[in-house]
This record gives structure tokens, sequence and C-alpha cells, in this order.
């Protein structure tokens, strides 16, 4: 064993000087002590000497700081490729609807002149020139707005025909934000609550909807997409083709699909009768195996009723064709029969157990 392996079992605590001294004494007789201490001396120096830092460690945030200033604008041309559009910016500064407390169905032209129809169902046409028709009542258009406002209370429901030739349905406790001209070929829409589209084929200028965090995206087609605050959003397709996109994802839909979006879950996307979720405009509800909680939910809105429901109950399910042209209380009856729901009244609450 040499002097090195014997060096490598001494104790940690053994310090540099010790080391030099066994080096120094070994196998150097036959040199001369004065080249001897020469040679020494340039080995000491040697091993004294401090050892080089990395360039990283020492120039390593000088290299950040070089690469961040190259990204910078790739990273500002990143988010300048995805501008928030003026429509829904302009449908951000709107108060919030409180559909539940309206008691007709308005029509804004602007955020200054407006009209109320007190009719349960509104209806809507754009005219040749700047007016438009709500139900037998003609208005001029506001010259200076640039977006119009149809807002749908609980227990009303609206339909529009959109300057392009497009017609939409609006279901109880909806809020549609348009262009009150479509003259610079934008076509565009921001939804809250529920539409039924017909889309105006017009390959040049696509059809957008914005609608919460989803935007779709159509040429010709129709569908139904529900997107009320606070519950999940679903798109069915019902002819056509529309692509949806939410975060940085997006999806092609056939006709027949529904997409159900929710907030940091990927786009669930399956096969389903369309007619289930298309039938409210033709004031059904259709049922297959839904939950009482779902209907009822529903029935809410379209009733502008307060219903109160078990935990136990919502869980139970209904399958059927309700006709909603009836009254309240002819609809929850139809349900009782057929579940082991008990309505009470009281106080202008339906309680549900």
């Amino acid at each position: 064993m040499d002097l090195f392996e014997q060096q490598e079992q001494q104790e940690p605590g053994r310090t540099d000087a010790g080391i030099a001294a066994l080096a120094k004494a070994a196998g150097n007789e036959r040199i001369p002590g004065a080249d001897r201490d020469a040679l020494w001396e340039r080995i000491h120096q040697h091993m004294n000497r401090p050892a080089k830092k990395p360039f990283l460690l020492i120039h390593g945030w000088k290299v950040a700081a070089a690469l961040l200033l190259l990204l910078a604008p790739l990273l500002w041309l990143q988010t300048a490729r995805r501008p928030v559009p003026a429509i829904v910016r302009y449908a951000a500064s709107l108060p919030d609807m409180d559909a539940d407390t309206l008691s007709a169905t308005r029509v804004l032209l602007g955020k200054r002149q407006g009209i109320q129809v007190q009719q349960q169902n509104a209806v809507i046409s754009y005219l040749r020139g700047d007016s438009l028709q709500v139900n037998n009542e003609t208005l001029a258009q506001n010259k200076s707005a640039d977006f119009n406002t149809v807002l749908v209370p609980y227990a009303h429901t609206a339909q529009i025909t959109l300057p392009d030739g497009s017609r939409v349905w609006l279901n109880a406790g909806s809020k549609l934000v348009y262009p009150a001209s479509f003259n610079s070929g934008r076509r565009e829409v921001v939804l809250e609550g529920e539409g039924y589209f017909e889309i105006a084929a017009n390959a040049a200028h696509p059809f957008q909807v914005y609608a919460g965090d989803a935007q779709v995206r159509v040429l010709g087609t129709a569908f139904n997409l529900s997107s009320y605050k606070n519950e999940k959003q679903q798109l069915v397709l019902c002819s056509g083709s529309v692509s949806v996109t939410a975060g940085n994802t997006e999806n092609l839909l056939r006709p027949g699909q529904l997409a159900e979006l929710q907030p940091d879950e990927p786009v669930r996307i399956t096969d389903v009768n369309t007619s289930r979720y298309t039938a409210w405009k033709e004031h059904h509800l259709l049922a297959d195996h839904t939950t009482l909680g779902e209907i009822l939910k529903k029935l809410a809105r379209y009733y502008n009723i307060r219903i109160e429901i078990s935990p136990m109950a919502a869980k139970e399910t209904f399958s059927g064709d309700l006709d909603l042209r009836n009254n309240m209380e002819v609809v929850l009856h139809t349900i009782a029969n057929a579940t082991s729901m008990q309505c009470e009244y009281a106080n202008g609450t339906v309680k549900i157990k």
C-alpha cells in the first residue's frame, strides 16, 4: 500500500499541511536539496491555487438577463396574437343581469336606448335600413350604437333574426350581445345563458360565439349552446360543422355530438340525441333518466319560481316529455306521478321531498 492509498483511509480532519509533509518526504532522496525545495515550492503553489468557478456560476445571471431580453419580444407577440375582441370587452362592461328580478324582456340599442317587451315570447327582426321590428313595434336603429343587447328574464323566451339572416332562440335567463350592424364583415356575438343558433352560411366571414371561456366558430350550421353561470357548458351540434376552443385546445364536432366544458378539465365529447337539448325552444323538456335536480333547475328558470329540493330527492331520475305550455303545477304533478317526489307550496316556494 503506497502513501496515497493509505491517505484515503485517514480521518477527514487531516490537514493539507500533513499531506504536504508526506508528499515532501516521499521518494525524493536522490534529488539535490535545492532542486527538491524548488520542485516542492511549485507543487505547493499548485495545491493552494483556488479552484476555478464554473462559468455559469459566475455569469449565470448575465446569461439569464440576456435570454429574457431576447425572449421578451416573442412573449409580447404571443400575447398580441390573442387580443380581446371589442364585443367581449363591451359585454364585460355591462352590469350583471338579474334574470329572476326582471319582469320583461329588454332590447338595448347601445347602452341608452331600449324597449321592454311584456309578452312572454319576444320576436325581434332586423329590417332593411336602420330599423328593427320587436313583436308589432318598429324601432329606428341607434346609429351611434356599436352593439345591441337582448336580456331575457326567467319565464320568458326570445327569437332574434340578426342583420346577417342568422336566427337565434334565447331560453329563459339569457343574454345576447351582438353588433348593431354586420357591415364590417365581423359576425360575432356573446352569449350568457342558453341559445339555439341557425347560422346563415358565409364562408368568407365565419360566425363566432363567445360564451364564458369557450369560443365557437361556425360557417353555416345549427347548434344549441348552454352557458349559464356556475354550470357546465354544453354544446350540441345538430347540423353542419363547428369547432369549439377552450383554453389552448380546439375540438371539431360532427352532427349528433355533445361537447361538455368545465374549468380546468379536458373537453368531453359524446354522441347524443340532439332533440333532448333543443326541445326547449318548442316549449318542451325531454328527460331521459335525468336527475330531478337537473330537471327542477330548468323548471325554476322557465317558470321563475323558487324550488328547494332535498339532496335525496335530487338524485332520483325521471324520463318523459314535459309540455311546458302547461302551468307549473301540472308539470310537477306529472313528475310526481312517475316518481316518489312530494311537493309542498309555501310563500312562493316549492319544496321537494
